[in-house]
Formats: structure tokens, C-alpha cells, sequence
């Protein structure tokens, strides 16, 4: 993936447009996440997306994805990440 663009919508509702200007998609599975990451405090708030990774072919990728977030997030203090975390729990901590 070289490029992709994230839009958080009222809090609530994700926007996500990706690229894959590869050769292929990914062969195994894995959970797609969006990590919110408070800049003051450090706290992680991790929404999983509904996608099969597998299916991310070469071109244009759209998820659009609706999320319940905690009453008191406040995004204008949270970075937003795309995290493909790996399967192997060694490895998961690397991600974030």
C-alpha cells in the first residue's frame, strides 16, 4: 500500500480509500483496524473493520464502515491509524 486517505465522519461513520499499487493481494488473513491514539494520554482505542484483506486486489480499495465510539472520545485529540495486524502474537505489538 502507498497511499491512502482516512476521513472520520461526525464520529461516528469511517471513510477509508486506499491503493494498492502492488502486483497482488495479501495471501492470509488478517484484521484490518482503525486505532485511535490519544495524543496526550497515550490511551488506544482499536474498531475492527468488516473486510477480507484477501480481496484487496491491485487498484482502488473503499471501506466505508459505521463504528459505536466511547462516549468520551474526543477526535480532535486522537491520531488515526490503519493497522493490518499480524496474526503471529509475536509480532502483533510491533504494529502500533
Amino acid at each position: 500500500m502507498k497511499k491512502f486517505t482516512m476521513i472520520l465522519l461526525a464520529g461516528i461513520g469511517c471513510y477509508v480509500q486506499l491503493e494498492n499499487k502492488g502486483f497482488a493481494s495479501i495471501l492470509n488473513a488478517r484484521p484490518v483496524q482503525l486505532v485511535l491514539r490519544n495524543k496526550q494520554t497515550g490511551k488506544i482505542v482499536i474498531l475492527d473493520f468488516n473486510t477480507q484483506i484477501q480481496k484487496w486486489f491491485t487498484g482502488k480499495i473503499l471501506l466505508n464502515q459505521y463504528f459505536v465510539l466511547p462516549a468520551r472520545m474526543l477526535i480532535e485529540k486522537d491520531e488515526l491509524l490503519l493497522n493490518l495486524r499480524d496474526v503471529y502474537k509475536s509480532l502483533q505489538s510491533n504494529s502500533v
